[in-house]
């Protein structure tokens, strides 16, 4: 994705400082048609969707950071595709078959895999080996596609979006309206892609 890899420069060149914290949030609008008509709902196929779709998120969130997991913690839950009653063989079918953006909400799925044992919700929180700490969201009932990293260093942040437009948002200090005069504020500026906060004074 040469987003993130534009990402990596920015952190490469020292422009954030030392990468503190790094966060991915992976919002998979759909998922009940990505990932629990076919054999990605069984277990017994993918071990989960936390390793197996997240692995992805989690390669990019050590390659940003810079070092590897050495402490892990994670939950997750079938909340919602669990309870949907519609279920079928879909054996032989293909995405193209069932797809639709009006299978929404979720609840409302039709033609769900007939065993699902994965989760549809996923949180993890991890410890680099270089100090860094990282967090890793995964939801696949979301009313949105959305999947973002952030990375928090000593002088700035980044963030990026892989599936949506740059985010653009400024912030002043805690407590203080958006907008509000400050001696300092804290900006998200576009650099092509990628977001880049930094404190710059207020003129």
């Amino acid at each position: 994705m040469p987003v993130v890899v534009q990402m990596r420069d920015i952190i490469q060149a020292g422009t954030i400082g030392d990468v503190k914290a790094v966060w991915c949030r992976h919002f998979v609008g759909n998922g009940g048609d990505y990932y629990f008509k076919d054999w990605h709902a069984q277990r017994a196929n993918t071990t989960g969707l936390l390793l197996q779709k997240g692995a992805h998120d989690i390669d990019v969130i050590h390659w940003l950071a810079g070092g590897y997991s050495t402490k892990v913690q994670a939950i997750g839950d079938l909340a919602v595709y669990g309870d949907v009653a519609s279920r079928r063989d879909n054996t032989g079918r293909r995405m193209g078959d069932w797809f639709s953006v009006d299978n929404w909400p979720p609840t409302e799925q039709t033609d769900l895999a007939e065993t699902i044992d994965v989760e549809d919700i996923s949180m993890m929180n991890m410890v680099l080996d270089n100090g860094v700490l990282a967090s890793y969201q995964q939801c696949h009932f979301t009313p949105d596609y959305w999947r973002n990293y952030t990375v928090i260093g000593t002088k700035a942040g980044s963030r990026t979006s892989v599936t949506g437009p740059a985010i653009r948002s400024m912030y002043g200090p805690p407590g203080q309206p958006q907008g509000s005069p400050s001696p300092t504020r804290r900006s998200w500026s576009v650099t092509a892609k990628a977001a880049m906060a930094v404190r710059t004074p207020c003129s």
